[in-house]
């Protein structure tokens, strides 16, 4: 807290130091354009480089804001623990990683730490959206194959059954009909002993008539 108040006392100073600084860089940037332009630029050939002179007199006309030139302040103590409790908070939340937040923390320029923060977020979230839709699949896939082993189950159960039931009425059906062959078997040999009393029966009564015949003429023989 006491040195947020100190930077917010000495604000405007800071930013006094800074619009100086960014017209200086304007009025150098400006000056070597002049330079481009007037063919005199040589004589920045040991301070930039000769590569970025070649640049320059190409590039006469680039924009002071095309070149990319800016500033920003490091972060002071107050936003660097805010970048902390924001980096501990999505840590202990599961939106980044640990391997994020070493990241983010070898970064100097808090706009890129927001920047690469926000990214992370992101990418984290739409990976785990990715990973519940995948798990919802397969967790989809399992029921559907657990559906349908318990329906194949159940067919197999219902074929067991009414096999079992053909069986047994088979079974049934066979004992009926040798039943009744053993019952008209038993028919059979009855009217087989029958016939042979009935047949038994007639010889003797045809021998009596003979021996009865047989005794009457002796008799009148006599």
């Amino acid at each position: 807290m006491a040195q947020q108040s100190t930077n917010n006392a000495i604000q405007y100073l800071m930013t006094a130091e800074q619009k100086i600084t960014e017209k200086l860089c304007r009025s150098l940037m400006m000056r070597i354009q002049d330079a481009a332009e007037d063919g005199t630029i040589e004589g920045y050939n040991k301070a930039l480089g000769s590569n970025s002179m070649e640049f320059f007199k190409i590039s006469k006309d680039v924009s002071f804001r095309n070149l990319g030139i800016y500033f920003n302040n490091h972060p002071d103590m107050y936003e660097k623990e805010l970048m902390v409790q924001r980096l501990e908070t999505a840590l202990q939340n599961g939106q980044i990683t640990l391997s994020d937040v070493i990241w983010i923390e070898g970064m100097t320029n808090l706009y890129q730490q927001k920047l690469y923060l926000d990214s992370r977020i992101k990418k984290n979230e739409e990976r785990k959206a990715m990973l519940e839709r995948q798990n919802m699949e397969v967790n989809a896939q399992t029921q559907q194959q657990s559906l349908q082993m318990n329906q194949q189950a159940e067919q197999q159960k219902i074929q067991m059954e009414h096999q079992s039931k053909m069986e047994q009425i088979n079974a049934q059906g066979q004992w009926k009909m040798q039943i009744e062959q053993l019952k008209m078997q038993g028919l059979n040999i009855q009217e087989q002993e029958k016939s042979r009393a009935r047949a038994y029966q007639t010889d003797k009564n045809a021998d009596a008539k003979i021996v009865s015949t047989e005794i009457s003429a002796n008799k009148n023989q006599s």
